[in-house]
């Protein structure tokens, strides 16, 4: 089932679930029946098994040949010339460094490992679920499809899920997108246009998905996946069956085996010829066995035994350092990498930069009062420690009280939140709202009133528009003139409806707003700002970003509306000119009429 173009009660019968969450039996029934909620993690790989990875590089192989053969010319001569020559010794020393390289490779592996695990042990998550109908706080791998979760700026998404109440949920999806940005959710159903099949993971705004983290706002989900069933567990599967690449060190040193290896054979092909040549026979025991011992001596010698324990005491002294700056290595040569960086190419904010706000002037007789008022208008917490989770702004304020003394958490004891009206309203269409269509442009405003802030019981809400009663015919020029803070910007943002009037009506051509669809009478409203958005691309996407399918004779049509198209067919490339980052190549009246 594609949840996210269901409505949520359907969602909630698929799961088998309500608004109110499972029965504890039902949760440990569905536990026992699916497992946890934890990726499955590759087979780790036993110690003996990593003992004789370390052994098949190509260097210790060629040692452990050195090895052999040293062994071989060793027992020859102990025969031959019993007392005499210097034994097994260089078998020995190879052996040794052999058996420490590899033990040494193995200990970092293991204890990067163990280091690994005991830090998730540490940082188990848990989770606000429903269950009984009751808030509980559970380990986030106990919990199972149809639990319903809460979650609130700070937290990190648990497991897939179907939004079924919002207020004003932004999430960070960087891990599955790579989109920095925020994503704004709703809880209202996606509906496939006609021939798509499906739609894009980054724009399925009514999911929340494991791995990614809420940055503002609050929201209720019923978890439709767990474990591998997850987004973030087919990413895991994939990373299981990929193959592990070299590092270039592990490389270069396959290099320098290759050209030992070519090297030590062409060694003892020559200083075997030689020999023979200059004996002038080919006496097997006076001649041939006695050169090929010479040559096979002289090509073990040429093998630089003590280069795998270099490598190895360098790549460990660079693990140590990097243990000091909190960073865990697991495998030695991946510390060279490191050091091969010579361009990094990062996101400045977060990266470069703290990503983080902060409060440097107010503008009021009491700071306190502002500070407190701010710290418990804002989703943003803090802990014992100090540390702020939360979008950056409001992490600003809870950090701006707690510097004036006033902690988030013994405010929030002392002005416990009764409601709230989020700062962005959510406009819903009618069931039976009709499409706004051959629209001639009459606008009709009657009796409206509007006000930012829900009424107090007992009390009337601040009015910012009060009983405005205006006609506008179709073709004329009209304008709003007032003082700062009149509501001339609230009366032109309640034409396309991005706020519902508080009382009274606005009609375009007869037809209440209410009663069509948004996305119809958005389309048929320009919106000319004052400080405009440009998309990096050429003039031709600008225009058309509204209307992907627009052809090229509407987008041209469009531009001469604008008075724009004659100065666009004198650029270099006319509508293809790129207008890059924010239309900096453009005028300020350019970017007005094109936008």
């Amino acid at each position: 089932m594609k949840f996210y173009c269901e409505d949520s009660d359907k969602v909630l019968a698929e799961v088998k679930s309500t608004r109110d969450g499972l029965s504890s039996e039902e949760a440990a029934k569905r536990l026992d029946q699916n497992g946890k909620n934890k990726l499955v993690a590759a087979k780790g790989k036993s110690i003996i098994r990593r003992f004789f990875e370390q052994l098949a590089d190509p260097m210790t192989i060629i040692l452990l040949v050195a090895a052999a053969i040293s062994g071989g010319l060793a027992a020859y001569e102990s025969i031959t010339h019993p007392g005499e020559g210097e034994g097994f010794a260089d078998v020995i020393i190879i052996l040794i460094v052999v058996i420490v390289n590899a033990v040494l490779g193995v200990y970092q592996e293991s204890k990067a490992e163990k280091a690994i695990e005991a830090l998730q042990e540490m940082s188990a998550a848990t989770s606000k679920v429903l269950r009984d109908g009751k808030v509980q706080i559970i380990r986030s791998e106990d919990l199972v499809v149809g639990d319903v979760i809460l979650l609130e700026a700070g937290d990190s998404v648990p497991a897939d899920a179907r939004i079924l109440e919002n207020a004003s949920l932004k999430v960070e999806e960087a891990a599955l997108t790579g989109e920095s940005v925020p994503v704004t959710k709703f809880i209202d159903t996606i509906y496939l246009k006609e021939g798509e099949r499906d739609v894009a993971l980054g724009d399925r705004k009514n999911m929340l998905y494991m791995g990614s983290t809420v940055v503002y706002g609050r929201g209720v989900a019923v978890i439709t996946g767990t474990g591998m069933d997850t987004e973030m567990g087919k990413i895991a599967g994939a990373l299981q069956d990929a193959e592990e690449g070299d590092t270039p060190l592990q490389r270069k040193l396959h290099q320098l085996s290759k050209i030992l290896t070519w090297l030590v054979l062409g060694i003892c092909v020559v200083v075997f010829g030689v020999q023979l040549i200059r004996a002038g026979n080919f006496s097997f025991a006076n001649t041939v066995l006695p050169s090929f011992m010479v040559a096979v001596s002289l090509a073990v010698a040429a093998i630089p035994e003590g280069l795998a324990a270099v490598v190895t005491v360098v790549l460990s002294i660079g693990v140590t350092n990097m243990s000091k700056r909190n960073a865990i290595i697991r495998r030695l040569t991946a510390v060279e990498t490191l050091g091969c960086a010579q361009i990094i190419c990062s996101d400045k904010t977060g990266t470069l930069t703290q990503n983080k706000m902060t409060v440097v002037d107010h503008f009021g007789e009491n700071e306190g009062e502002i500070a407190r008022a701010m710290a418990l208008c804002c989703d943003a917490e803090i802990d014992t420690d100090g540390n702020v989770t939360g979008e950056p702004t409001e992490a600003a304020l809870v950090n701006w009280a707690n510097k004036l003394g006033m902690k988030k958490y013994d405010l929030k004891n002392e002005y416990p939140r009764s409601g709230e009206a989020p700062f962005d309203p959510e406009i819903a269409d009618k069931p039976d709202a009709a499409e706004l269509e051959n629209v001639k442009g009459n606008i009709s405003i009657k009796n409206v009133s509007f006000s930012y802030s829900p009424a107090a019981e007992g009390g009337e809400a601040p009015a910012v528009l009060n009983n405005i009663n205006v006609e506008i015919p179709a073709g004329s020029c009209f304008a709003v003139v007032g003082p700062s803070g009149g509501g001339k910007t609230t009366l032109c943002h309640l034409i396309p409806r991005f706020y519902d009037v508080t009382e009274g009506s606005i009609s375009i051509d007869g037809l209440d707003i209410r009663d069509v669809t948004q996305k119809s009478l958005r389309r048929s409203i320009g919106i000319v700002q004052q400080d405009v958005f440009m998309f990096a691309g050429t003039i031709r996407d600008n225009i058309a970003y509204g209307n992907p399918d627009a052809s090229f004779e509407e987008i041209m049509e469009a531009a001469k509306r604008a008075e724009i198209h004659n100065e666009i067919m004198e650029m270099p490339d006319g509508y293809d000119t790129y207008v890059g980052e924010r239309g900096v190549m453009l005028s300020g009246g350019q970017k007005q009429r094109i936008a």
